[in-house]
């Protein structure tokens, strides 16, 4: 059987926070890949477009702004410039500096053909009032994991034209356009359901209290043992409101997994069927089979009515607040 040519494509920015990330991730999970997963990361800023082989990883150097704002337009440059560089992948994974990635069960669920071309896969899919995907409430995977063909990497960068020159983030971006595709192709609103699913993924730490969420598999705050990980595709270490402690977390977690045996992928193809749906950080997680059936006008009443303070829909909000609360040290704004 032909390996497969896996690549695992981290956002970054470049800012010293972030370029110590991708350090950490080089040394830690990301030194120990099976056969045919490469990592890469991308950023932005740079004078030149390239990309150059740092002892097997790939740095990716977009020339588009590295803010924010232009974290779409970064990723759609960096799809591209794999593309144009004739870098060979079947399957990319597109995810971030602080979550942990479960690389040989992304090889698996790929090698046993598990992962179908024409479905977007995600560990955190969301359904939120803000997140035009292309309609409120529309599913769409969160950017921590979220894994294309390359089929729709290719689509993606002609759907998404429009949506590479506005201020829109880049995984509600990428829930828009092929989404929206999907709904124009089947002439069903909801046609676009069959075209996206849900992997297992869980939190370390992450809050300083444990929380429950609503989340079938895991709650905020969690600090399992290896067995009780070991199915997850992916992991978040980033911590929420004191992030100079997200470096250790990421240590942390990678040595209490670096010698864990081969995962199992009966909680990836049980998720798959249904996944949890995030509702916002206040309302927390409602199962898919829940979720497909509720009353969607309904829904956005409640969510609009359960807003956390750092949301822009709640009415207190306040960007001076919630800067100090999500700040990054160091991180120029």
């Amino acid at each position: 059987m032909a390996t497969s040519k896996l690549i695992i494509l981290l956002m970054s920015c470049n800012q010293e926070y972030f370029n110590n990330e991708v350090s950490l991730i080089k040394k830690t999970w990301g030194s120990r890949l099976p056969e045919g997963v490469i990592l890469a990361y991308y950023d932005g800023g740079h004078t030149t477009e390239e990309i150059i082989d740092e002892d097997g990883v790939l740095h990716i150097k977009t020339t588009t702004d590295d803010s924010l704002k232009s974290t779409f337009k970064k990723t759609c440059d960096a799809f591209s410039l794999l593309l144009r560089k004739g870098i060979q992948f079947d399957w990319v994974l597109r995810t971030n500096t602080s979550t942990w990635v479960n690389a040989p069960l992304f090889k698996k669920l790929v090698d046993n053909k598990h992962l179908a071309n024409d479905i977007v896969y995600g560990t955190d899919l969301y359904s939120l009032t803000e997140g035009f995907a292309p309609r409120p409430l529309d599913l769409y995977a969160r950017g921590n994991c979220i894994i294309l063909s390359n089929y729709l990497v290719r689509l993606l960068l002609v759907e998404s034209i429009p949506l590479q020159y506005i201020d829109i983030v880049d995984d509600v971006a990428i829930g828009n356009a092929l989404n929206s595709y999907f709904i124009k192709h089947t002439r069903d609103f909801n046609g676009y359901l069959a075209h996206i699913k849900g992997l297992p993924h869980g939190w370390y730490k992450c809050v300083s209290v444990l929380q429950e969420n609503g989340h079938r598999w895991c709650r905020y705050g969690e600090e399992g043992d290896q067995a009780f990980y070991n199915e997850f595709l992916t992991v978040q270490t980033k911590m929420y409101r004191r992030r100079e402690e997200e470096h250790q977390n990421m240590i942390d977690f990678d040595a209490l997994m670096k010698d864990a045996p081969e995962s199992s992928i009966k909680k990836s193809l049980d998720n798959m069927e249904n996944p949890p749906v995030f509702l916002g950080s206040v309302v927390g997680y409602a199962p898919y089979n829940t979720w497909v059936n509720l009353d969607k006008n309904k829904l956005y009443a409640f969510e609009m009515q359960n807003k956390a303070i750092d949301d822009k829909q709640n009415p207190f909000y306040s960007k001076e607040a919630v800067d100090k609360l999500h700040a990054v040290p160091g991180m120029k704004i």
